[in-house]
């Protein structure tokens, strides 16, 4: 069974080349592409019903400071490349924190209400589609017992759950809600907070325990500024 696509295009990283001659660290996440690399669909159709008052735009190029990501990443900021836009019924405003070390600069999405609600999609994107995945899978499942047939390996020795990307993983204790999405090359974490969601995307070479633990770290700083 393909997996849906689990986010738009809303939260995608700047257009920017993360490659770096010489270098062994991992490269942050193609900007047209979530964690798992899958293509993004571009953020389209009508404004939901209830949709929320635009709010001030937000820069996310004030979220993090130098010193902040000196501490959690061990460099200082070398430079920012900021770009906002109006997307889908929402304001993207997205920054490019480049560090010393390039793979390691850290992508910044900050998405704010328009003419939809942030919250009405972000409940819509995490919650609804797994609902569906997951009557999707006791469907397959109860077909696969009526035809009382074995469970089928896949390739390399590979089950079906390994062959489908990973699902969100959801994180306690950051903003209203947070959410992470892992994949070989990298990961990102969204957090939700009131009308207000933001992706961060952290480059380098760590694991995903690592990333994801430097990502609530620098989550937690910006949550105090959104």
């Amino acid at each position: 069974m393909k997996a849906k696509p689990l986010i738009l295009l809303l939260c995608c990283g700047l257009s920017v080349n993360c490659s770096q001659s010489g270098s062994t660290s991992q490269p942050l996440a193609s900007p047209q592409s979530t964690a798992s690399g899958s293509p993004l669909p571009a953020a389209t159709g009508t404004p939901a019903s209830g949709s929320a008052t635009a709010g001030p735009k937000v820069d996310s190029c004030k979220m993090l400071t130098s010193d902040e990501l000196k501490a959690v990443l061990g460099e200082p900021l070398k430079e920012t490349k900021a770009s906002d836009r109006a997307d889908g019924g929402f304001h993207v405003s997205q920054c490019f924190y480049a560090l010393p070390t390039f793979t390691k600069s850290v992508s910044l999405s900050v998405t704010s209400a328009g003419t939809r609600n942030v919250r009405e999609f972000w409940e819509e994107t995490f919650h609804r589609e797994e609902e569906e995945k997951g009557r999707e899978r006791k469907e397959e499942k109860e077909r696969g017992k009526d035809r009382k047939e074995p469970r089928t390996e896949k390739k390399e020795g590979r089950s079906e759950e390994e062959e489908e990307s990973h699902p969100p993983e959801k994180v306690a204790g950051i903003g209203d809600e947070a959410f992470w999405l892992s994949s070989p090359i990298g990961g990102a974490l969204y957090v939700l907070k009131k009308n207000v969601f933001f992706r961060i995307s952290i480059g380098g070479s760590d694991d995903q325990k690592t990333r994801l633990n430097k990502s609530k770290a620098l989550a937690t700083k910006i949550l105090a500024r959104v």
